[in-house]
């Protein structure tokens, strides 16, 4: 976001033009990753309610579909908002030397600067360890699961709560399990995988420590630029927002699954906003996916019709309170990336609309497609 903003001003380019588009871009990716666990979670959940659809046909539906969304949010964007010699606010504070030092003074690319050997060295270390988190995707994908692994005890799916042991004692299966006790119908002798999220984890704290050690980095300074303190304000700005609504909606999911019922069980086609309402509440994709499409496979919707309004499950940009879209807003020295007086007329809104808008029809009508041709 730095670059795009810092490359924008260079070109004299409204940096609200591409900065409010690639905010959303950043996040609709989620929706076309195999590996993404929004896909992955349409996928189990799926095939657990008969509809059998593997992660690369869903990236078949929804990445054409979100490819189409984000071009007509583009042709919006083109010539958005005045341009930055025709803007008066704009204009008024490059009046101000301190203003204007602050707009064009600092610079986030590297144009027009020489890059040095360690830091072309840092950037292959970060490829690199790119390189090795896709491969252990694709392993696990494939079937090979190639993760530390280790065996643990855990409580038989539909056994008995609570056993009389030989001596006479009763143990509850979960005090069974918590002791390592295999007991045959109560508790059983799992494998379990290291997760993905904490491998990811593992990976680039080990590819930072090798920048330190032969690129000669220096946190110090890391920490003091720009990128890290605008992405710590969105960081702790989204912790209220985010408990909130985790709050809200985990005490209320059984009324909001009654009420969300009704109205989907008369018209089939709005769980496509029954997804972006639950998305704006709680702030992820892959949430949406596992709390709602349970429920819609319940009321008897058609698997190809959820494939199809998959793009739907993006709406948290609707508030805008998600960490890429507050930091973005704190990239963009110039000020045009903003959220509005009123909250609801930020720059992301319309990008965001018209991208879930055309990227659900056309994700439907490409599953509908796909469904009469047998694909799906």
């Amino acid at each position: 976001m730095p670059i795009i903003c810092d490359i924008a001003l260079k070109k004299g380019i409204r940096p609200e033009r591409p900065c409010g588009i690639a905010s959303i871009a950043s996040q609709i990716g989620i929706t076309c990753s195999p590996i993404s666990a929004a896909v992955v979670a349409f996928a189990s959940i799926s095939a657990a309610n008969g509809f059998n659809v593997s992660n690369v046909q869903v990236v078949m539906v929804t990445l054409p579909a979100c490819l189409l969304g984000i071009l007509a949010a583009v042709a919006y964007s083109w010539h958005r908002g005045k341009d930055l010699d025709k803007d008066p606010v704009f204009q008024a504070k490059l009046k101000d030397p301190k203003q204007y030092e602050y707009i064009y003074g600092g610079s986030a690319s590297t144009l027009d600067k020489t890059i040095s050997k360690e830091s072309r060295r840092a950037v292959y270390i970060f490829l690199g360890a790119l390189v090795i988190i896709v491969l252990l995707s694709f392993f696990t994908m494939a079937g090979h699961n190639i993760l530390p692994a280790w065996t643990e005890v855990q409580v038989v799916k539909g056994g008995p709560a609570q056993i009389t042991l030989a001596n006479g004692v009763t143990e509850t299966a979960k005090q069974l399990a918590a002791a390592g006790v295999v007991v045959q119908g109560v508790t059983e002798q799992v494998s379990k995988h290291l997760s993905m999220n904490l491998v990811i984890q593992i990976i680039m704290i080990s590819a930072a420590a090798l920048m330190v050690i032969f690129c000669k980095a220096k946190p110090k300074a890391a920490v003091g630029g720009a990128v890290w303190q605008n992405g710590m304000v969105a960081v702790v700005a989204i912790y209220g927002i985010a408990w909130m609504c985790d709050t809200y909606f985990s005490n209320y999911t059984s009324e909001m699954n009654v009420m969300l019922s009704d109205i989907v069980e008369k018209y089939p086609w709005s769980m496509a906003f029954v997804f972006f309402l639950v998305s704006v509440l709680i702030n992820s994709q892959g949430a949406v996916v596992v709390a709602m499409l349970p429920l819609a496979y319940q009321l008897g919707i058609p698997g190809w019709v959820l494939l199809g309004i998959m793009p739907s499950v993006y709406g948290y940009f609707f508030i805008p309170n998600y960490p890429s879209d507050i930091a973005t807003v704190n990239f963009d020295r110039s000020g045009t990336t903003v959220i509005g007086k009123y909250l609801l007329n930020h720059s992301f809104m319309a990008p965001g609309l018209i991208h879930v808008v055309t990227a659900t029809i056309a994700g439907y009508c490409i599953a509908f497609l796909m469904h009469l041709s047998g694909l799906i």
